[in-house]
């Protein structure tokens, strides 16, 4: 979630880019997590901010965040949306939602952002919308509407700059290939 660097910066952020992740297991469930830092107890994916001064793409976010908040690997499936938004003061935001798999790891909680992680079904996260109980409802619904439509894009569909064709821009890192699960 990285709310700490976000917050403690010197200078706002005039626009960002925040992942989330709708992490399902082999039933179909969803994996919702309730915060720790007391933003009324409500539910939401997997979610956090780009890291931008490291030239983080999305894609390697939404892979960092869940393991870092969760303690599982995934793979990213499917993207399900990007969505430009404006917060409360007023700055551009980008959300990548993304719909992933756990591929290894053990559920172990960051207990100083997450307070517990639970699989849902999709009745029962309908439900946690009609009680106002998910985080960032504007987003997560609309997510979870096209998750629960079935509608999934291409992960292929968000492609990153080859900075080898630019001369006079050369970044500290490459950007990494993505590629379609198959």
């Amino acid at each position: 979630m990285a709310h700490k660097e976000y917050e403690s910066r010197k200078e706002p952020m005039r626009a960002a880019a925040t992942v989330g992740v709708f992490i399902k297991d082999h039933a179909g469930n969803i994996l919702l997590v309730q915060e720790a830092t007391g933003r009324e107890n409500k539910w939401s994916p997997v979610y956090g901010f780009v890291n931008i001064e490291d030239h983080e793409f999305p894609h390697q976010a939404a892979i960092r965040e869940v393991k870092e908040e969760t303690g599982l690997d995934v793979q990213l499936t499917n993207l399900l949306g990007i969505f430009h938004y404006y917060d409360d003061l007023d700055r551009l935001q980008t959300a990548y939602a993304y719909e992933a798999t756990i591929t290894g790891g053990g559920l172990n909680l960051q207990t100083e952002e997450i307070q517990q992680a639970l699989f849902f079904r999709p009745e029962q996260i309908h439900e946690l919308f009609m009680q106002n109980n998910i985080r960032v409802p504007h987003i997560n619904r609309t997510s979870f509407n096209l998750w629960k439509q079935g509608n999934r894009y291409p992960l292929s569909l968000v492609q990153n700059v080859d900075y080898s064709l630019v001369d006079r821009y050369k970044p500290a890192r490459k950007s990494p290939v993505l590629q379609d699960s198959v």
